[in-house]
């Protein structure tokens, strides 16, 4: 079985794109993860959330912490998801 989330990262930086807000947001793909990550004007990069690919077309939702990620217990497609963190936690991914 194949957990490659290239296969979505498309998917989302479609989604993304369609609002100006969160258009200093991209998109990286590793594995089983898409991480959404942002840069500041001196070139630092910030990490937002992160999705981890459980199966077929589940995925899980990963927030980060001070020391690494932290696993919700949210899962759904990608782009639930992905409507779950702009409707409940949009702090989460506001330019820092």
């Amino acid at each position: 079985m194949n957990f490659k989330a290239e296969d979505a990262k498309e998917t989302i930086e479609n989604y993304l794109s369609k609002i100006e807000e969160l258009s200093h947001l991209k998109v990286g793909a590793r594995g089983a993860l898409l991480t959404i990550t942002s840069k500041d004007e001196q070139g630092n990069v910030y990490s937002h959330i992160r999705l981890r690919r459980r199966s077929v077309h589940i995925w899980g939702l990963e927030m980060p912490v001070k020391r690494g990620w932290e696993s919700t217990f949210m899962e759904g497609t990608h782009l639930e998801l992905m409507q779950l963190v702009l409707e409940k936690f949009s702090w989460a991914l506001a330019p820092r």
